[in-house]
């Protein structure tokens, strides 16, 4: 079993959000929902296409499926 997601991104070196990269499954990674417990920060799975954004419940936390041509670009 993996045990890893594509990305952290970090303020102030502390966790600020977690990012995996997914060719087709909008489903979110057991490792990202395992990391987001853990760190307690938003996460979000970026998928290759796609037809919209989708938000699956983590517990006490919330992850965002995208498709990545429509997240990416609208980072600040």
């Amino acid at each position: 079993m993996k045990r890893e997601v594509d990305f952290l991104i970090s303020r102030d070196k502390k966790p600020f959000l977690l990012v995996e990269a997914k060719s087709s499954d909008p489903v979110p990674a057991h490792a990202l929902r395992r990391f987001q417990d853990v760190l307690g920060v938003p996460a979000v799975q970026l998928t290759d296409g796609g037809k919209g954004f989708r938000r699956y419940s983590n517990g006490t936390g919330t992850i965002l499926s995208a498709p990545a041509q429509w997240w990416i670009p609208r980072l600040p």
